[in-house]
């Protein structure tokens, strides 16, 4: 059984383990016991997802030589990798033959209360950096091998900020950035000059998590301003702005599963389309 559909029936299961307290609260005993079965489902849940999420850290796949594909995390909320197991389900779907690897940053800090890691720009910049060595690394151990990076919300500003990093030779192939939790107004000049292409995938649904959030705590950049997973980027200053491709979310996309906010864009069906597109040059098609 291929990783997607173990995601799929995972899923479907999570689904029936939370609708049977529910059920019975409301059917059989009035509400009484939903405090309890509601509180000890959801904790079984949310140990069941922490175990998957670390099986499949180890899981090496893919070849370095055919290339290098970093997934760079989020803030790991309530200690989970988020988009990370949709993320490998996708690749093995479209049939990705790259190393896969997993970019770790998020704190203990940040997992249990989120600002820490939002907020910490000074820490956030020498992640950067980390990730700017493990580009530049395997670059130099295997010559010509393409790096491309996968992003999803504050994992946007880390990948921004290695791309400005990197040394003179070293370049990535393609960046995806996701309901990036960095300001609008943030400079990409620096960070487009480092690679071929980028594409940031926005939606203006997405303001209770991502567009309240970069107002009223900062975006990862520091800038109380409506972050670009929420409105897209200003480009009227680059010199180099055909390298990025703006993809503002539509209603058809809800077909797969992404309903414009912040969570549903690392559903399984929406980071399959993604990614396939992407590769293949075909975002117009999305």
């Amino acid at each position: 059984m291929t990783l997607a559909a173990r995601n799929r029936l995972a899923i479907a299961a999570y689904l029936v383990a939370l609708a049977l307290p529910v059920a019975w609260a409301v059917c059989v005993d009035h509400g009484k016991p939903v405090r309890y079965w509601g509180a000890a489902t959801v904790a079984a849940i949310w140990a069941t997802q922490f175990v998957r999420d670390r099986l499949i850290l180890g899981r090496a796949t893919g070849d370095a030589r055919q290339g290098l594909t970093l997934f760079v995390e989020p803030v790991a909320w309530t200690g989970l990798k988020w988009a990370y197991r949709s993320f490998v389900a996708a690749a093995e779907t479209v049939g990705l033959s790259d190393r896969i690897e997993m970019f770790q940053w998020s704190s203990v800090w940040g997992a249990v209360f989120v600002l820490p890691d939002l907020m910490g720009y000074r820490r956030n910049l020498r992640h950067a950096q980390r990730l700017a060595d493990r580009i530049t690394r395997h670059a130099t151990e295997h010559p010509g091998s393409p790096v491309h990076l996968v992003t999803y919300s504050s994992g946007g500003f880390i990948a921004l900020e290695a791309l400005r990093r990197l040394p003179p030779g070293v370049r990535v192939r393609s960046v995806l950035l996701q309901t990036a939790t960095v300001s609008r107004g943030y400079d990409l000049s620096a960070s487009l000059a480092a690679c071929d292409e980028m594409a940031n995938v926005w939606s203006p649904l997405d303001w209770l998590v991502n567009g309240f959030g970069a107002l009223a705590f900062g975006a990862n950049d520091r800038r109380h301003a409506v972050p670009a997973g929420t409105l897209p980027f200003r480009t009227d200053h680059l010199s180099n702005r055909e390298r990025l491709r703006q993809i503002g979310w539509r209603p058809a996309f809800v077909r797969y599963l992404y309903f414009g906010e912040h969570f549903t864009a690392l559903a399984l069906p929406w980071m399959t389309r993604l990614l396939k597109h992407q590769r293949a040059g075909r975002l117009d098609d999305l």
